[in-house]
Order: structure tokens, then C-alpha cells, then sequence
């Protein structure tokens, strides 16, 4: 792997994560953990605000085709192999996620 390809999948990780970073703020900054609210609704919020940073940052990755990702399905893959669980009925779950990653691999992504 060359300093080009290194340099464009840091970038492209960056920028998934400056942007993600920008949403966090601004849902931090209007929602402003809802200061006078109880408990349950504060921590309800931060973790709502946890949970739609991470689906924003694999979604950004996924339109920026960064290579990455594919990592943590093969380390999802690799963990699901060595506990012999499946998760579906008719085989494993990684199976529609390869398809998925081969699919955009090819540049057949729904821009296209």
C-alpha cells in the first residue's frame, strides 16, 4: 500500500468523523442534555445521541466506500465462527453483509 491509498483512507476517515463530530455537537449543543429533565430522560438522550453518531459515522463510511469497514464485519465474522452461532435460520448473518460489501466494491451503489 502506497502513501497515496494511506493518504485517502485517512482522509476519508476524517472527514466521516469531522462530520460525525459536527453532529454530535449540534445535538449535544440543541438539545443541551435536557438540563432540567430527569435522570432517565437525560441519560435516554445521551444515548440516543450515542447511537445516532455510530449509525451516521458506518453510514458516511459506507457512501465514502472506505475499505475499513470491511474489518469490522470480518472480526464479526471471525467471532461468529468460533462460538458456532448462527443467527439466521437459513445461515450465517455475515452472508447478506459479504453480498452487501461485494456489491459496493463493484460500484453498483444506488448512485450508480
Amino acid at each position: 500500500m502506497g502513501f497515496r491509498e494511506i493518504l485517502k483512507s485517512f482522509s476519508k476517515i476524517f472527514l466521516c468523523s469531522a462530520i460525525m463530530g459536527v453532529a454530535c455537537w449540534l445535538g449535544g449543543h440543541y438539545t443541551e442534555f435536557t438540563i432540567h429533565s430527569r435522570f432517565l430522560v437525560q441519560l435516554l438522550t445521551f444515548i440516543s445521541l450515542i447511537a445516532g453518531a455510530t449509525v451516521l459515522y458506518l453510514a458516511l463510511a459506507w457512501v465514502f466506500r472506505c475499505s475499513e469497514i470491511e474489518e469490522i464485519y470480518g472480526y464479526s465474522d471471525a467471532t461468529t465462527a468460533r462460538r458456532g452461532t448462527r443467527t439466521w435460520s437459513d445461515g450465517n448473518l455475515q452472508r447478506p453483509f459479504r453480498r452487501f460489501l461485494t456489491h459496493v466494491q463493484a460500484g453498483k451503489g444506488p448512485w450508480r
